[in-house]
């Protein structure tokens, strides 16, 4: 990895096909402690059908990273019938410090030592979700970034407030992407200017 790289970003199907996934994991695993470590599952069954698979790779991910971003969908697939807040508080048993869950169109909550935080979805005409999820995930990251947020200390250092900021401007730059035909993602200012209920 690069010496002036400040985190590494896993996700999706690179996870669970070998020798990629393997490679991957090996590198969080060296680097973690060292930058900061984010991962979204983005579970594609149709590229690997097998779900216990997904689970156990994410599961060492988890064990590594800092911070992880999941979707109600990625954990009715990985764990049916569980309660996601429990998922949640599995993973920072595990070594999360942060976990977020995207609940689509009823919002997005933030898991740490900060407790929880919810945020509601900013409401738009939905033209097209595709790339809401990744859109979601660039934003926290950038978010993180203007804070100064590149490695672990400093992420649990964080409180409830911050994350709310953070969900929310996450949320904001989705729901502009959701707006749009294609997976067109918004600029920082964009977000910044976007407003949605009566002032």
């Amino acid at each position: 990895m690069p010496t002036d790289a400040w985190g590494a970003h896993s996700g999706s199907y690179s996870l669970v096909v070998d020798p990629v996934g393997a490679s991957l994991l090996a590198l969080v695993e060296r680097e973690a402690g060292q930058r900061l470590l984010t991962l979204d599952p983005n579970v594609r069954l149709n590229v690997e059908p097998d779900a216990a698979r997904w689970r156990d790779r994410i599961e060492e991910f988890v064990a590594q990273v800092d911070l992880v971003k999941a979707s109600d969908e990625d954990l009715a697939l990985l764990y049916p019938g569980a309660e996601p807040g429990g998922i949640a508080r599995n993973w920072l048993s595990a070594s999360a410090s942060v976990v977020i869950l995207t609940r689509g169109q009823d919002g997005a909550e933030a898991f740490g030592n900060f407790g929880q935080v919810s945020v509601p979805a900013a409401k738009v005409d939905v033209m097209d979700a595709v790339r809401a999820g990744d859109t979601f995930q660039a934003a926290l990251i950038v978010g993180l970034a203007e804070r100064g947020i590149r490695s672990s200390d400093p992420l649990r250092a964080l409180g409830s407030g911050d994350f709310t900021d953070l969900l929310t401007f996450a949320a904001q730059a989705a729901a502009i992407v959701c707006s749009r035909r294609g997976a067109d993602m918004p600029t920082c200012s964009e977000v910044e200017n976007f407003y949605q209920g009566p002032r």
